[in-house]
């Protein structure tokens, strides 16, 4: 049974680097259905012009000023004001409470505005499964992605482990002799762990924080022996010499951990990530989000995302247009929902 799953995982993160590996041609616009499938753009019975913003723009940012889809939805409008790809002011608004669920909801509730686009944040995967949010990816139209982020296993700088395959000995040696933190809840560390504690028959203790800054706080405080989190919460540390990783929980070895092994090159089949995309309200026709796939490919193709974006904060280049992101999607969920009735959550009748 946990063999199935995990090849269910492999297979998520198979299908995204499938995905920006190689783009297919679209398809020839045909007649579509008056109502469109959840995610997808609403279709336009006869050729369109091309579409251009004509007043402000409104970026929705449903966490707090400073985080990774804050920083992350201020560098792309950042570069677009740069290059001058857009005519039109583009303002980044901050909605937070909830876990990101108020800022969703407030976004899906803006059906039909072409002026209105939200940042993809983590919790937006997987909220919705166990009750904490009222929307998911089908109550908006999907619009496309352009990074990944994976997860890692870090020690403080004079920790004895030299590697995850060490750590997993040690504590099966001694059941509860290990203690990991990592941010809790529905947290992709919280996923890392539990998957990493029963694929490999062992025994941490865990200690669960509110962020992930607290939890690399309680590494290099001593509290705790290893910490389950996303590189570039501990880029800084990692930079200062004062923790080290062991292994990156992705398909291969990412840019700027180039010498860490992967958790498969230590034998344990565990590859997490999530992506950074953007959404839309629903309803939105498909010659705006083609407007914004044909920007957003730009800002990602610019040496200020690739290299000052996205390299300094140790994400991965991934581009997806609206109908590969809405794939991913589909994938994604179908993971954290297994993930999550099988560490025991109430999750949602998909």
């Amino acid at each position: 049974m946990m063999k199935k799953k995990m090849i269910a995982i492999i297979l998520v993160l198979a299908l995204l680097l499938t995905l920006a590996a190689c783009t297919p041609t679209p398809a020839q616009p045909t007649p579509a259905p008056a109502t469109p499938a959840p995610g997808q753009p609403t279709p336009e019975p006869t050729e369109t012009p091309a579409w251009t913003p004509t007043r402000t723009i409104e970026f929705v940012v449903p966490f707090s000023a400073g985080g990774g889809s804050d920083i992350f939805a201020r560098t792309v409008v950042s570069i677009i004001n740069q290059y001058n790809l857009v005519d039109q002011t583009i303002n980044v608004v901050n909605i937070t409470g909830g876990g990101g669920a108020i800022g969703y909801a407030d976004l899906a509730q803006r059906r039909g505005d072409n002026y209105s686009l939200g940042a993809v944040g983590s919790s937006f995967y997987n909220a919705y499964l166990v009750g904490l949010s009222p929307v998911n990816f089908r109550d908006f139209t999907v619009v496309g992605a352009l990074a990944d982020e994976s997860l890692g296993v870090w020690v403080r700088y004079d920790s004895p482990f030299q590697s995850l395959r060490e750590v997993i000995e040690a504590v099966r040696e001694n059941p509860g002799s290990v203690i990991v933190s990592s941010t809790g809840g529905i947290s992709l560390g919280s996923v890392a762990y539990y998957l990493l504690q029963h694929l490999e028959d062992v025994e941490f203790s865990y200690v669960p924080f509110d962020g992930g800054a607290d939890a690399v706080l309680a590494l290099l405080g001593g509290h705790v022996d290893i910490t389950l989190e996303n590189p570039g919460t501990v880029r800084a540390h990692f930079e200062a010499g004062t923790i080290r990783p062991l292994a990156i929980a992705y398909e291969y070895r990412i840019p700027g951990f180039e010498n860490t092994p992967t958790f498969r090159e230590e034998g344990v089949d565990i590859v997490l990530s999530q992506v950074r995309g953007f959404i839309m309200p629903p309803g939105v026709p498909h010659y705006v989000v083609e407007f914004w796939e044909n920007i957003f490919q730009q800002v990602f193709e610019t040496p200020e995302f690739q290299y000052a974006y996205l390299l300094d904060n140790s994400l991965i280049p991934l581009f997806l247009n609206s109908g590969d992101y809405l794939i991913a999607f589909e994938e994604i969920t179908a993971f954290f929902l297994e993930a999550f009735a099988m560490m025991g959550f109430d999750v949602v009748d998909w």
